[in-house]
């Protein structure tokens, strides 16, 4: 028996996928600052409460937390984020997301350079206007090179 697109919804919301998202499986999105670098070691840098690990990006929260800000694939493509039954990394297609999760990525954004990407967003459902994973595909490999929280005030 599959699942109903509102199933489907149900089961990937903004929320669950936060929730879930894990770098290489191990790293949950939010951390202490200890922990993340035992895992990934030491920052490349740390730039105005960002921290910089070859291509992976946290923003300090409070006194000792670290919140996953986003992925470089390009620079490190060995990474992957899963969250649930969703893997994420530099082999990702839209059409892989898109067959499973039709009804939460199913709105374009423009890119500033819209020749070379193709942006989906993974919105906040109670309000979207606040934060949104953004995943950046090059158009012509199909391929996910970046994936970062957008948040806003």
């Amino acid at each position: 028996m599959g699942c109903t697109q509102q199933q489907k919804t149900e089961d990937f919301s903004w929320s669950s996928f936060t929730t879930q998202l894990k770098v290489n499986g191990i790293i949950p999105y939010q951390q202490s600052v200890k922990e993340v670098v035992e895992k990934l070691g030491k920052p490349d840098s740390i730039i105005k409460k960002m921290y910089h690990f070859n291509g992976i990006t946290y923003f300090k929260y409070n006194t000792d937390s670290l919140h996953l800000n986003g992925v470089d694939f390009t620079k490190c493509p060995e990474t992957f984020v899963i969250s649930g039954k969703l893997k994420l990394s530099g082999n990702t297609r839209v059409v892989d997301i898109k067959d499973d999760h039709p009804i939460n990525l199913n709105s374009e954004m423009d890119s500033a350079d819209t020749t070379k990407f193709q942006l989906i967003g993974i919105s906040h459902t109670i309000t979207p206007a606040s934060s949104f994973w953004a995943l950046r595909f090059n158009k012509e490999s199909g391929r996910l090179v970046r994936m970062e929280l957008m948040l806003f005030d």
